[in-house]
């Protein structure tokens, strides 16, 4: 899992997404204040394209703008991957 999950963070440092390694337990914790738009419809854009990702505003005012997310298998990440691109177009 350690190799998919570099391979994934390569793929979203490559596209520009705001992105730190993975914390504990291959989960990705970003402010994605740079992108232009905040948590609630960064998460509404990619559930459009089959992807939940967890909108963290709720941790508190801090966290408006960020998400989390988790390494799965290389297919599912392929197709997350896919899914963030249009999201960022």
């Amino acid at each position: 899992l350690r190799k998919v999950a570099d391979n994934m963070f390569d793929e979203l440092k490559d596209m520009g997404f705001p992105v730190n390694a993975p914390c504990d337990g291959f989960f990705y914790f970003c402010d994605i204040s740079s992108l232009g738009m905040d948590a609630g419809t960064f998460v509404s854009k990619m559930k459009s394209h089959g992807y939940m990702v967890r909108d963290c505003s709720s941790f508190g005012p801090d966290f408006t703008n960020c998400v989390r997310f988790c390494v799965k298998d290389n297919e599912t990440n392929a197709g997350f991957l896919a899914a963030m691109r249009k999201v960022l177009e």
